[in-house]
């Protein structure tokens, strides 16, 4: 099965669905392929570049390949969506499934993928399942997941990967921190009957 990850910024990949693409990663079967909006660099004014960060990152989850959209970090809507839809679609990576960041994010570059997932995935030439995940728990409408993924065996390298980001880890209680990743993950596992998960709303299913 071809998996595309397709998100905002690299850290949003670890913190919303690192676990999970971290066992579909581990199936010999699968290809799994990291889509990154933006650049990686983080703009004024930290000038920080991310990509080595977030290449560590996805070979701790078992990801191998990484494509970058370009797009500057925090300044997505200054892009027209068919700007950002072509720089996907020239990718022509046709996956099976989509993952993908939530419409109810507060961040605005977060909502602007969500909308540009949609529009690439649509069932013209290939049917292609949708979910879609938090990355941080600010945001402007409830998240309302209805499949959750199993993450014991993976947690802990969704936390590792998470290390990679240096500039982007922070101390309890904020949402960037281990202790705070695995808080969360034990909350949804407690809604689903796992030791620890990651939830996700189904966008659009095939079958």
């Amino acid at each position: 099965m071809k998996i595309v990850c397709y998100c905002a910024h690299a850290d949003d990949l670890v913190l919303g669905a690192g676990g999970y693409l971290a066992r579909l990663a581990a199936e010999e079967e699968n290809q799994v392929t990291a889509v990154f909006a933006t650049d990686g660099l983080m703009h004024p004014p930290k000038y920080t570049d991310t990509r080595e960060w977030a290449k560590k990152a996805c070979e701790t989850l078992g990801i191998k390949e990484i494509k970058w959209l370009n797009l500057q970090n925090q300044r997505f809507d200054s892009y027209t969506m068919i700007d950002i839809n072509q720089r996907y679609e020239a990718l022509e990576l046709k996956p099976d499934l989509l993952l993908t960041n939530s419409k109810n994010q507060l961040n605005k570059d977060h909502r602007i993928i969500h909308e540009s997932a949609l529009v690439v995935t649509r069932p013209l030439k290939k049917h292609v399942n949708v979910l879609s995940f938090e990355a941080t728990p600010w945001r402007v409408d409830p998240f309302m997941p209805q499949f959750y993924a199993n993450i014991t065996e993976t947690l802990d390298q969704k936390i590792k990967a998470l290390e990679a980001f240096k500039s982007e880890v922070r101390q309890w209680p904020h949402p960037r921190s281990g202790k705070a990743i695995k808080t969360i993950a034990a909350y949804w596992g407690m809604h689903a009957g796992y030791e620890y998960a990651e939830p996700f709303k189904v966008v659009q299913w095939f079958k």
